[in-house]
């Protein structure tokens, strides 16, 4: 199976690598990242976010810049990208909404309902999840996910 995440960055540059982390260790790996985020926090932790994940094995990583606040055309651009990774012959999809302002995270929320809705791409079986990473302790905040016990977090998978 080929795995993708979508994940949004906001001014937390450890909450993508932490759910790129959890997801590359249940899935095993995942074949493409795409790091989206306004045009500030691609600019300010875009190459840390790219050395991170491509410490921890993801080749393929791209960025896409969103507005941060303007939902509908942010939901109609994710949505373009998941019609993209699934053309590009990837079959399990994971969008993680927890970074981020809120009106990307509902953008991401909203594209994946509408994504969903429309059914399949004509002869593709895909699976698109939305995920959320909940830090249980707020003392853990910032900190990278192998060193937070895991009593202290939970993906939600919606």
């Amino acid at each position: 199976m080929k795995v993708a995440l979508l994940t949004l960055l906001g001014h937390e540059p450890v909450v993508p690598i932490n759910v790129a982390y959890y997801l590359i260790a249940k899935e095993e790996g995942i074949g493409l990242v795409y790091v989206i985020g306004s045009k500030d926090s691609i600019l300010k932790y875009y190459e840390k976010v790219l050395k991170a994940l491509n410490a921890m094995g993801v080749a393929d990583v791209r960025s896409r810049k969103i507005s941060e606040v303007n939902i509908s055309r942010n939901k109609g651009l994710i949505k373009s990208l998941l019609f993209r990774v699934v053309n590009e012959g990837y079959d399990k999809v994971y969008v993680d909404i927890t970074g981020g302002r809120k009106p990307m995270s509902i953008s991401a929320a909203m594209a994946v309902m509408e994504f969903l809705r429309e059914g399949s791409i004509e002869g593709k079986a895909v699976q698109v999840e939305m995920v959320y990473l909940h830090l249980k302790d707020r003392r853990y905040r910032g900190e990278f996910l192998p060193y937070i016990p895991q009593s202290c977090y939970d993906l939600e998978i919606i």
